[in-house]
Order: structure tokens, then C-alpha cells, then sequence
């Protein structure tokens, strides 16, 4: 296919940075129960002249294009209660249909009779006598239907309004009360087994942002109590605490498919670099961006999940705990180069969107199989269902190759395109489904496949088939959201917000709003990127569209901790990330099952079907939720700056550890931190990787393995040296560490102790006898060496100058769990998942040899050796609650 064929037949659809700014809205208009929500503004434009401008008066489909530059004087306002506008100058009596749709003007000052109270039914009360007011106007005929017009009938007779009645304020839900802030926590003394401290109390809750006020229908617009910013907020949404949205299903094109194309026989899909280049490990995923779309960042702060699956991905349909957690919080069933209208997706051979429908209807046959019926009804009833499509329609079909323009106007086109989409929000309704979004078209002449040809100048013609369209979207929903019970249907109005970002980039921080990052071809536009040919932007985040279609999105969002900005991991397992991969040992695990519940299911070298402790402690710091491994081979030096590990599985403090497992032992270790500094040095500068070392944070997690493989195991160093003796050595290597790491700049040091060993399900079955009990030899040596090893560092930070030298008591939060499992939703402490769970890790835990548990989130431990994933999601968050206080 030509180039110039494939700029107007691409599939289109926009994945925007610019989501954090549409999320704000998305938080209220999709937790509400009132179902003319949709006719509220959704977007709180910035005080000044443009939104007070009248709309046009004349039809707008006969209206002649502006020949102004693009964005137009005008917004697009959706339709307010009320009497329909009179299109002639000369008031008069209510118009009959119009063969347009009608596109109302700004309502007059005249309020229409009151309405039915929009108010939740209370227990009836005396009501109090309402005061005199003068005596309300009949309320005029109802608004024409705008699409198809239909011939003019004889009006009803409107009825008489109701009297009003004062709807008295509900009383608020009462908040709980707060716990006490944590206090630092006692410090073990020296004896063999230091006093366990109380259990952390939880964080304070962080309250949602309240949402506006909902305006009663029957009155006419008040304006904002809050007058609007002068300027757009800031892109960083407020994180919700959400509590009443279980699960979100996206349909629709490439603005949220997260990978439904990779195994079809169509053009339309990316699961080829570049793109994912700045996704989590780099990985290719499908996803029409160089990271995440939107429908990821949607579910994020909806507080759903970060990463949103596509539905018909191998690894979704594998029968294991994954599969239940990711289908149970939802997926993804959109694919790239879809459309309202049948001929849109068949003309790319792309899943339908009636053939989504089909997908959505087997997910709930999946879901009654894994929760039952009654559940399944109520996530599919109080999840979102999210739809968005149009682009490709306007773009392809009409404008490009379907040629649909020589066939029919733009109006009859738009009409045909409204009357699909609320054919799809019906049978979505059919399928349960009660709170429904969809997204309107933004300007899709302004991308760059659609300037090439227009000079950099936007697509007039385009923008307005996409106003066209919002507007009949609008309309058709708010009828929608009128006839079916118990629905909430809300329009989402993304062509304000996107005209916005064009007309003001900077105040959004971007660079380049005509050319993509991904230049392709002789003209630097074009619309996918090549897997060789294409030459990528040194800065995506300075360019709003990533290729010629698709925005970008954000690579690497800022620390949200500012005071510390670094976290260098060094030790064991326990933060091990995959340094371990390419060495010759047994103590590695870049394979099935390992990693079975890591973004995408990539088996990466974390010793846990996820993510490990590193990667938690890093994310509830407010740093990033994945940490590289330093020996990854495809790992960018800009992205070790805010963290990394060194960490290798089997190392330890004594140096026969690392020899018997053949690991990186703690001095190579070391040896990788000097190369790390001087690679920053040349990329930042001296200066600043000095400030990075000195304000960042050093955690060092070891000891586990020199008592369990070189004193009680192989090393058999327990024939040479009593307890007493050994875990004095240790805690003299830990301190000469710690000086070492003070002498390469490190400044802030945290040295995690060791858990209950003797209470690992390898222990267990090794020592336990027949009940299989907790080893108490191997817990004593434990906390022996945890009591010297405080000893030690309380030392160093009085002898360091300048030096924030901690000990971070791992030992208790273990126990407590260990003790009251149930109250964290544990079911099993005493045998791992994988396999028996009783001697299976490393090599003995694959996918040829060993099954899998069914519900991976009700064990502590992964396999005999490492815990779970949501393991080290609890003890991460009780740690850094409780030695947040340490960091300066």
C-alpha cells in the first residue's frame, strides 16, 4: 500500500499524555448514580471571553468551514435543560423538527418550570410552606429528536409543573477516625533476642477529592461557586482512593488496546520496538505508544490497577491465580483500527466492535466459573465499561479509502455513526453493565499523518466531522441516559481538553506539536513507525504525539519523593532484580512459573512469581515501581539514576557464601557501584552524582544465606565456630560493607536484619520433625545476629561524620504475619506455592516438573525459600511506615 494511502486508511485513535487532565473527571462523572449527569459541562474551562460566546445561530452543517487557523471561537457546549432554542431572530412559538441537528445556544435567562427533585427518596416529613414565588410559564414542548428527523407532530399538551420541594441535605457518611501517627520504634538491646516491638499502626487515610455538586436539571446553569484558574491545573491528577469501582472494560480502537492485535492477520498492530520502548522492561506489549495508553493511566487513578491486560492474551488464558486477579479487576477487549460502523474494522481484518461484545459476553461465562453468578453480576454492574471509537470512522472510512463522502454527507455520516454508538451502549446495558463512559472524537486533524498534507495546518474538514459527531454523541446519550433504569451514562469530552493542549502546549510542558518522535519516512510524518527505518526523538516527553497518530507517553514521571532521590539495592534474593540471569548457578530463576504475576508475566530473575521487596520499597518511596537490575543488558544508564540494584541471589556477608552458591559475592557488588559512579559522572556530572550518592539511599539486605548454606548447610562452618563466634563475623563484614559504601559517597545507609529463618518451609521440612515446626536453632541465630548487628551500626553512625546509619528490624513484621495470618488474608504460612511446597525453589521450581497453587495470593510463601509477591507488598508498607522518619 502507498504511503499516501496509508496516511488516510491508518487506523487512528489517541493515546494522551495529556490523560491525567481528563481522569479528574472521569473520578466523579463515573462513581455518581444520577443519570443526567451527561448533560453537565465536563470540562472546567478557565475564566474568560471564549466560553460566554454565543453559538451560532444559522444550521450548522450548511455553515461554511471558518477560514480562521484553527481552534474556533466557539466551545462545544453540551445541550442544557430547557426549552429548545427558537434558530429565528424574532422570538415566537417552539419550532418544528429541523432536518439538522439541533445545536442549542446558550440558555436564556428565562428558568424553566422546576422539575421532579432530582433527590434520593427520604421518609415523608411535614413539609414546610414554600414562600411565594410568581407564577411559572408552562414548560414548553420537548426538544426535537436530532437524529433521523422526523416528521412534524401534533405537541402534547405539557402538563402542569410540580410545586418544589426543599430537598433537605443527606447527612454525610461519617469518616473513620484516624489512627495515631507512628513513633519511631523502640531499638533491640543487645541481648540474644530483642523484645519485639508493638505492631505498626496504619497509615492515616488519605481522603478522595470531593466532586462538585450535582446541578438540579430543572434549574437554569448557576455559575461555578469556585471561580476558574486562569490556567490549566497541573498534570497530576489526585490519586483516588477509590472504593466503589471493582473493575474497568475498555472497548473501542488503539487508544485502548494494550495487545488484542498481535496475533491477527492485519497491519494494524506494534508488538515490535521501537514502540514500548519506555513501557516497564521495554517490552513491546502492542500498545499503539512508546509506553503505556490511556486506558492504563485511566485505571490507575481510578485506583484499579496500573497496568490493564488485553483480553485475548495467552497468558490471560492460562488457568492460575493470575488469570483470576487480572480478570477480576478487568481487561481490555479494544483493538487498533475498530470503529463504530462494521466496514471500519473489516476493511483492516481488527476484532469488531460487535465482536467485542462477544469477547465480553465469554468473560462473564469465565467470571461465573471463578466467583459464581452473584458476584460476577455485581462487578459488571459496578465496574466502568469505557468506549471509544469514531476516529477511524471519520478518518478512514469516510475520508480515506472507504470513500464514504461520495455516498454521503457528513451529516447523514455522523447521524449513521450516533445511532452505532448508542446501538453499542444498549447492548452493553443488555450485558449488565450500568455505569458507562464514552469518549467523543478530539481533533483528529491536527495529528500529524492528517497536516502533511495541509502544510502543518490542521485538517479543517476533519475537526469539524469530529464536532459534528461529539455533538449528536451528546445528545443520543443524555436520551439514553433517560430511558434505562439504574444507568449512569456520561459523554467524555476529550476535544476541549486536546484543543486546549494545542493552543496552550507549553503550559503543558511539551515542545513539538506537529511533528511525532518517531520520524517516518521522507516526510518525517507518516503514521507507524518502523522497526529499523525510524529515527526516535532524544526527549519523548517534550512531543505530544509519538508517531503519526498516537500520542506519547510520559517515560519516566518525576519522584514524588524529592528528599530522597536515589535507591541503590545491595544484598540477596530478598532485592535481587535479575543480576543473576547470565551467570553459571543454580541460584536463578529467569523462568516459568517465576514472574508468572510481573507485568506482562515476564520471568525476569526475581525470586518471586512478581515483584520482590526492592521494587515495592522503591515504589511506596515515591521513586518508580520497577527497579532495573545493574546487569541488564538493555538497561539505560537514565534510568539507573533514580535507582538500581546489585543484589545478587545466594550472596552473603561471609565470603564462602557467595563462593558455594558461584554469585556475585558483596565485594563485586561494590566493584559494580564504582563502574555505576562512573558512568553518572559522565552522563550528570560530578556534582550532581555526588548529590545523588549522598541524598540517596543505600539498603542492604544479606545474612540469610550465610546461616542457612554456609554455617548449617554446605559450608558446614558450624564444626569450626559456635553461633556466637559466627554471627560475630558476620556483623563485622556487615560494618565493613557499610564503611566501604560510606567511602564510595553513600551518606544514607539502611541495613535490613534477617527473618524468622527456621520458619521457611524448607526449614520446616528439614528440621521441623513431623509437625514440620519452626527451626528454633536457626530463628535464635537470627536474632542473635540482628541484636549484634545493631550494636555495630549504631557504632558506625556516631564514628561516620555526616552519616545516617540505621538497622531496619525485618524479624517482627514476619512474625506478626507468621502469627496472625489470617488477619492479612493469608491462608497457608507453612508451604510454598510452587510445587509441593515443601523443598521446591530455584531450578526444582519450573513449569515441566511442578504445578502451581490455585489462589497464589492466599500463601506467604512463593516457593521453599522466598515469599510471594504480596508478601513483600505488606512488609514493604509496614517498613517504610515505620522508618520513614530515618530519611533526611
Amino acid at each position: 500500500m502507498k504511503q499516501s494511502s496509508m496516511v488516510h486508511s491508518c487506523s487512528y485513535s489517541i493515546t494522551f499524555r495529556f490523560v491525567f487532565f481528563f481522569i479528574s473527571f472521569c473520578i466523579y462523572f463515573l462513581t455518581t448514580t444520577h443519570a443526567q449527569v451527561v448533560h453537565r459541562r465536563l470540562w472546567p474551562w478557565p475564566a474568560g471571553p471564549w466560553p460566554s460566546r454565543p453559538w451560532p445561530t444559522r444550521p450548522w452543517p450548511t455553515r461554511p468551514w471558518p477560514t480562521r487557523p484553527w481552534p474556533f471561537p466557539w466551545p462545544m457546549e453540551p445541550p442544557q435543560p430547557g426549552p429548545p432554542p427558537n434558530p429565528s431572530p424574532k422570538p415566537g412559538p417552539t419550532p418544528g423538527p429541523s432536518p439538522n441537528p439541533p445545536i442549542p445556544p446558550k440558555p436564556q435567562p428565562k428558568p424553566p418550570a422546576p422539575g421532579p427533585s432530582p433527590c434520593p427518596p427520604i421518609p415523608p416529613k411535614p413539609q414546610p410552606k414554600p414562600p411565594p414565588k410568581p407564577q411559572p410559564k408552562p414548560p414548553p414542548a420537548p426538544t426535537p429528536s436530532p437524529c433521523p428527523p422526523q416528521p412534524p407532530k401534533p405537541q402534547p399538551k405539557p402538563p402542569p409543573a410540580p410545586t418544589p420541594s426543599p430537598c433537605p441535605p443527606q447527612p454525610p457518611k461519617p469518616q473513620p477516625k484516624p489512627p495515631p501517627a507512628p513513633g519511631p520504634s523502640p531499638k533491640p538491646g543487645p541481648s540474644p533476642s530483642p523484645p519485639k516491638p508493638p505492631p505498626s499502626p496504619a497509615p492515616k487515610p488519605v481522603p478522595p477529592p470531593s466532586p462538585s455538586p450535582k446541578p438540579s436539571p430543572p434549574k437554569p446553569p448557576a455559575p461555578s461557586p469556585k471561580p476558574s484558574p486562569p490556567k490549566p491545573p497541573a498534570p497530576s491528577p489526585p490519586k483516588p482512593q477509590n472504593k466503589t469501582i471493582p473493575a474497568v472494560f475498555f472497548f473501542g480502537d488503539s487508544i485502548f488496546d494494550t495487545g488484542n492485535n498481535n496475533n491477527l492477520d492485519t497491519k494494524l498492530k506494534c508488538n515490535y520496538r521501537p514502540y514500548g520502548m519506555d513501557f516497564p522492561m521495554g517490552v513491546a506489549t502492542g500498545r499503539f505508544s512508546n509506553g503505556r495508553v490511556a486506558s492504563d493511566y485511566i485505571s490507575k487513578y481510578l485506583g484499579v490497577k496500573e497496568i490493564v491486560p488485553a483480553y485475548v492474551d495467552k497468558k490471560l488464558q492460562q488457568n492460575n491465580e493470575l488469570q483470576q486477579s487480572d480478570l477480576l479487576t478487568g481487561v481490555s477487549f479494544a483493538s487498533g483500527g475498530a470503529g463504530y460502523l462494521p466496514q471500519t474494522s473489516e476493511s483492516w481484518k481488527v476484532t469488531t466492535m460487535l465482536d467485542q461484545l462477544t469477547y465480553f459476553q465469554d468473560y462473564k461465562k469465565r467470571m461465573k466459573k471463578l466467583v459464581g453468578k452473584k458476584k460476577t453480576k455485581k462487578i459488571v454492574s459496578k465496574g466502568a465499561a469505557i468506549v471509544v471509537a469514531g476516529s477511524n470512522d471519520l478518518i478512514y472510512t469516510y475520508f480515506g479509502n472507504g470513500a464514504q463522502h461520495l455516498k454521503n454527507d457528513v451529516d447523514s455520516f455522523t447521524t449513521m455513526m450516533a445511532d452505532s454508538a448508542a446501538s453499542f451502549v444498549l447492548q452493553l446495558y443488555g450485558y449488565g453493565a450500568r455505569r458507562i463512559g464514552v469518549i467523543g472524537t478530539p481533533p483528529i486533524g491536527c495529528t500529524p499523518s492528517q497536516r502533511v498534507k495541509k502544510k502543518k495546518i490542521c485538517n479543517e474538514d476533519l475537526n469539524y466531522a469530529a464536532q459534528l459527531f461529539n455533538s449528536k454523541l451528546i445528545i443520543i446519550l443524555g436520551q439514553l441516559s433517560k430511558t434505562l433504569p439504574n444507568s449512569t451514562i456520561v459523554y467524555g469530552d476529550i476535544y476541549s481538553i486536546f484543543s486546549k493542549m494545542l493552543e496552550s502546549p507549553e503550559d503543558y510542558g511539551f515542545e513539538e506539536i506537529k511533528k511525532p518522535c518517531c520520524k517516518i519516512g521522507l516526510t518525517k510524518g507518516g503514521v507507524f513507525c518502523k522497526e529499523r527505518t525510524s529515527k526516535i526523538c532524544p526527549n519523548t516527553s517534550s512531543y505530544l504525539f509519538w508517531d503519526g497518530l498516537h500520542p506519547s507517553s510520559p517515560p519516566n514521571p518525576p519522584p514524588q519523593n524529592q528528599a530522597t532521590p536515589a535507591l541503590f539495592y545491595f544484598g540477596d534474593s530478598i532485592i535481587d532484580t535479575g543480576n543473576n540471569n547470565n551467570l553459571t548457578t543454580e541460584m536463578k530463576c529467569n523462568f516459568s512459573p517465576y514472574g508468572m504475576n510481573f507485568p506482562t508475566g515476564v520471568a525476569t530473575g526475581r525470586f518471586s512469581n512478581g515483584r520482590v521487596a526492592s521494587d515495592y520499597i522503591s515504589r511506596y518511596l515515591g521513586l518508580k515501581s520497577i527497579v532495573p537490575a545493574y546487569l541488564e543488558p538493555n538497561v539505560q544508564l537514565e534510568e539507573l539514576l533514580t535507582g538500581v540494584s546489585f543484589a545478587s541471589g545466594g550472596s552473603g556477608y561471609h565470603h564462602l557464601t557467595a563462593k558455594i552458591s558461584r554469585v556475585r559475592s558483596m565485594l563485586e557488588q561494590l566493584t559494580y557501584f564504582e563502574q555505576y559512579i562512573a558512568r553518572a559522572k559522565r552522563l550528570v556530572g560530578k556534582d550532581k552524582t555526588d548529590h545523588l550518592l549522598a541524598k540517596g539511599l543505600a539498603i542492604v539486605v544479606a545474612g540469610n544465606n550465610d546461616l542457612l548454606i554456609t554455617y548449617y548447610g554446605q559450608g558446614s562452618q558450624s564444626l569450626i565456630y559456635d553461633i556466637h563466634n559466627f554471627t560475630s563475623m558476620m556483623a563485622k563484614s556487615a560494618a565493613s560493607f557499610v564503611t566501604q559504601l560510606y567511602g564510595y559517597g553513600a551518606r544514607q545507609i539502611a541495613v535490613i536484619g534477617t527473618p524468622p529463618l527456621g520458619c521457611v518451609p524448607s526449614q520446616r521440612t528439614i528440621k521441623g520433625g513431623p509437625r514440620r515446626d519452626c527451626a528454633q536453632d536457626l530463628n535464635y541465630a537470627s536474632q542473635l545476629f540482628n541484636a549484634k548487628l545493631f550494636i555495630t551500626l549504631d557504632q558506625l553512625t556516631h564514628a561516620l561524620p555526616n552519616s545516617n546509619v540505621f538497622y531496619i528490624d525485618i524479624y517482627s513484621p514476619f512474625s506478626d504475619i507468621a502469627v496472625n495470618a489470617q488477619d492479612y488474608g493469608f491462608e497457608e504460612i507453612t508451604k510454598g506455592c510452587c510445587g509441593t511446597g515443601l523443598v521446591e525453589a530455584g531450578i526444582l521450581c519450573n513449569r515441566f516438573t511442578t504445578d502451581v497453587c490455585s489462589n497464589v495470593s492466599a500463601y506467604v510463601f512463593w516457593d521453599s525459600f522466598h515469599p510471594t509477591q504480596r508478601f513483600y507488598k505488606i512488609v514493604a508498607k509496614k517498613l517504610i511506615e515505620r522508618y520513614i522518619h530515618h530519611l533526611k
